[in-house]
């Protein structure tokens, strides 16, 4: 089995990997959301060096998940590989759930239970995609690289699709909502 968790912490060594500015257009999207439902609460899945939550307003209570704490963000951290979660899940709830550019990680064998899990955390969900190959330490780290309407196709099985628009060729954001 691939250890995921050391290959992100030797990737996070390099200082320009997955290095994003606040102003990144997935991060603006999303700050947006949290915004308009005016949430106090936020879990962000798949946190990695942590950039994203920087960029939240500090009245904002985040909790960060991930596979390891990739950040020095002060917030609440979890430990989770969602891949592998047991009947109770997460255990976390929000007002907004965020998971930027993680979903293309997970193996699409896996995605539907991850989706599942995603959607009993909040009831509404910020859910950005990255369509391009991720090559570290000569790993294809992006598990699933798929077209924006195979993404709206797959996301609209567990959530309803508020507004989802093509950042690029290459780049993909949906704002949902829980269908329970």
């Amino acid at each position: 089995m691939t250890d995921y968790k050391s290959i992100y912490a030797k990737a996070f060594l390099v200082g320009t990997y997955n290095r994003h500015p606040p102003n990144e257009p997935r991060f603006c999207f999303a700050r947006d959301v949290i915004r308009m439902h005016n949430a106090r609460t936020v879990v962000d899945v798949g946190s990695g060096r942590g950039d994203f939550l920087r960029s939240l307003p500090e009245k904002i209570d985040v909790t960060s998940v991930d596979l390891d704490r990739f950040h020095d963000v002060s917030c609440r951290f979890v430990h989770a590989d969602l891949t592998c979660l047991g009947p109770s899940g997460l255990g976390l709830s929000a007002d907004v759930l965020t998971c930027l550019d993680m979903l293309e990680h997970v193996g699409e064998d896996l995605l539907d239970k991850v989706l599942k899990e995603l959607e009993r955390v909040a009831p509404v969900a910020v859910i950005t995609v990255s369509n391009h190959s991720d090559i570290v330490a000569g790993m294809e780290l992006h598990s699933i690289q798929e077209p924006a309407e195979w993404w709206y196709n797959k996301l609209s099985m567990h959530y309803f699709v508020e507004k989802s628009f093509l950042f690029s060729a290459k780049s993909y954001f949906f704002e949902l909502a829980r269908k329970s």
